[in-house]
């Protein structure tokens, strides 16, 4: 049986979405809640390039390995959530599996322009905590 947690960072990045953006982070909060009730969702969390629809939320998402980090071992992927209103459009999930524990972890939900770069702050901390919680 799998889970889902937030790591401390994410649910710093959350709490400061919610002062930028409420409605995104009200979005984010729901999708995560959905994914985290329902196996079969969770289970799709590694299947790369996977997409399918949440019809509770009426919303769509995918997900993508995060190649660089994926290539170097360690179990990184990213959620894009697609909504009607394009709430989240701007924003993407950065989440692990640590296969021992079958347990994902929410690492930050980072805007659009983060662009996966490996110096960015949030890269930085993201790495550090996947460390922390998956070895």
């Amino acid at each position: 049986m799998f889970a889902l947690s937030y790591s401390p960072g994410a649910q710093e990045d959350v709490r400061q979405l919610k002062s930028i953006d409420p409605n995104a982070a009200a979005l984010v909060l729901a999708t995560v809640q959905e994914i985290r009730g329902d196996q079969n969702l969770l289970d799709s969390l590694t299947i790369h390039e996977f997409e399918d629809r949440i019809s509770k939320l009426d919303l769509t998402y995918n997900v993508k390995h995060w190649w660089e980090h994926f290539k170097r071992g360690r179990d990184l992927w990213r959620l894009r959530v697609i909504d009607d209103e394009n709430l989240l459009t701007d924003y993407r999930i950065i989440y692990a599996y640590c296969i021992p524990e079958s347990k994902y972890y929410i690492l930050g939900v980072v805007p659009r322009s983060f662009n996966y770069d490996s110096n960015h702050t949030q890269t930085k901390r993201i790495l550090a905590e996947y460390e922390e919680l998956c070895n």
